[in-house]
C-alpha cells in the first residue's frame, strides 16, 4: 500500500457564493502548519455560469505540480466540484471535504428565486444552488460537514428553510448517500471555515491512508 504524506500532495479549497478565496486563510494556515502544500481556487459565483466555473477549475489543476490532490470546498464550491468530477477525469485526484453544500439544493436559493430583487444576487448559479448536483461521480472518499447554529440569510424566510440548519444550508440538504461520512458540528455557514471542529474532522481524514 502507497503511503501519501503531507509533503506528496496538494489540498485545493474552493470557496462559496459571494466569497473570495481569502475566506479559507484561517483553515489554509492551519493546513500549512502541518505541513500540507494549499491552493486556493477563486472563481466568479455569480457572474459566471457553472460550466465556464468548471472549466476553469479544470485549467487550474492542469497547472499544479504532477501530486495527489485533495479538496476541500464550501457551499457552492461543493456543488461546483462535484459536477467537476462528472466533466473530467484525473488520476491524482483523491479525498473531498465538503462543508455546507446544499447537494440536493438549496431552500433559500428556491425562495430567493421567486422575489425578483433576489434573483441577481444567485446570478448564474441559480439553477445548481436550486437544484444541486447532478450525478454523483467523484473518484474518492467524500465527506460532508454541516453546521446547526441558525445564524444567516435563511432567518429571513422563516420555517421555509428546515431545521436544523446552519443559517444559510439545511442540515438535511448535505446528505448524501454516497458520503463516506456525514458531521454536524456547532458553526453557522460561514463560521465553519474558522472551526476548531471542523479542522478537527478534516486533518485526520485527509491524513489517514
Amino acid at each position: 500500500m502507497t503511503v501519501i504524506t503531507s509533503s506528496d500532495r496538494i489540498i485545493v479549497c474552493i470557496h462559496g457564493i459571494w466569497m473570495m478565496p481569502g475566506a479559507f486563510w484561517h483553515m489554509q494556515r492551519a493546513l500549512k502548519a502541518d505541513g500540507y502544500c494549499v491552493r486556493l481556487f477563486g472563481y466568479s459565483s455569480v457572474r459566471k455560469h457553472p460550466a465556464s466555473n468548471t472549466a476553469s477549475l479544470h485549467r487550474f489543476l492542469q497547472s499544479l505540480p504532477d501530486q495527489h490532490i485533495d479538496f476541500i470546498a464550501h457551499s457552492l464550491g461543493g456543488l461546483l466540484l462535484l459536477n467537476y468530477f462528472s466533466e473530467y477525469n484525473d488520476d491524482r485526484l483523491g479525498k473531498c471535504v465538503l462543508m455546507g453544500s446544499p447537494l440536493t439544493g438549496s431552500a433559500v436559493a428556491r425562495c430567493m428565486s421567486q422575489l425578483r430583487f433576489l434573483q441577481p444576487f444567485l446570478g448564474k448559479s441559480r439553477d445548481v444552488l436550486e437544484h444541486g448536483i447532478r450525478e454523483w461521480a467523484a473518484p474518492g472518499e467524500v465527506i460532508m460537514i454541516a453546521g446547526n447554529r441558525n445564524l444567516g440569510l435563511g432567518r429571513l424566510f422563516g420555517k421555509a428553510l428546515p431545521t436544523p440548519n446552519d443559517g444559510t444550508v439545511a442540515v438535511c440538504e448535505t446528505m448524501h448517500p454516497n458520503l463516506a461520512a456525514h458531521h454536524i458540528i456547532p458553526a453557522s455557514h460561514t463560521s465553519m471555515l474558522f472551526s476548531k471542529h471542523a479542522l478537527n474532522i478534516i486533518t485526520p481524514f485527509l491524513s489517514d491512508r
